[in-house]
């Protein structure tokens, strides 16, 4: 969710397209890599010390798993998108 929330960041004026321009700033990308390097080396690799997997006998998340916290987390575009789409002076008592 932190890598959705920090692409959804990007912008703040009501943009629908997030990633529109994301490839031009060559630092926010290099910093996203990282993130997502270390979420998967923290969880896969670190398991013991962190108590990821105590009851599981392979190390870190499943292929499943995995697919299941992109989906959870990707749900913080879609929520963003939807909200872009209600027009804020409609609903709003001035």
């Amino acid at each position: 969710m932190t890598i959705f929330n920090f692409i959804n960041a990007r912008k703040l004026k009501d943009e629908m397209n997030v990633f529109a321009g994301i490839t031009k700033n060559m630092l926010f990308v290099v910093i996203v890599v990282i993130i997502i390097v270390s979420q998967i080396l923290i969880v896969s690799v670190s398991g013991k010390i962190m108590n990821c997997y105590s009851q599981y006998p392979t190390p870190g998340l499943t292929a499943v798993q995995w697919l299941m916290c992109v989906a959870y987390g990707s749900g913080g575009l879609i929520v963003s998108m939807l909200l872009k789409l209600i027009d804020e002076d409609k609903i709003s008592s001035k």
